[in-house]
C-alpha cells in the first residue's frame, strides 16, 4: 500500500472528489467491506469527508489493540490512512457511516 505523506498549508492537497474507494478496519471486531466512491454507501461517506482532506495520521510508535483505521484509496494511486490510534475527529462521522447499510 502506498501511503501518502505529502502535506501543504491547507492539508494534503487532496479532496473528497479524489477518493476512489473507502475502507475501514476495526481491531476489536469485524469490519464492513470496501465501498467504491460511486456506490450509494461510498457517496454517503464521501459527503461526510472534510474538504480538503486532512494529512494521513502519523502512527509511528502506535501500539494499538483496538480502534478504527479509515483508508481512503485515491484515484491517483495513493492511499491516505487515518487511525487507529489517532483518527481525526473530522473523519469520525465518515468512518461510522461505513457501518450503516
Amino acid at each position: 500500500m502506498q501511503r501518502s505523506t505529502s502535506t501543504s498549508q491547507s492539508g494534503n492537497g487532496y479532496h473528497p472528489t479524489d477518493v476512489a474507494t473507502i475502507s475501514v478496519e476495526i481491531y476489536e471486531g469485524s469490519a464492513p467491506g470496501p465501498a467504491p466512491a460511486d456506490s450509494t454507501k461510498g457517496a454517503k461517506v464521501i459527503a461526510l469527508l472534510p474538504d480538503p482532506l486532512p494529512p494521513s495520521s502519523d502512527e509511528t510508535g502506535c501500539s494499538y489493540q483496538s480502534g478504527t483505521r479509515l483508508s481512503l484509496h485515491l484515484r491517483q494511486g495513493n492511499t491516505l490512512v487515518y487511525g487507529p490510534c489517532a483518527l481525526p475527529t473530522s473523519l469520525e462521522a465518515a468512518a461510522g457511516a461505513m457501518f450503516q447499510t
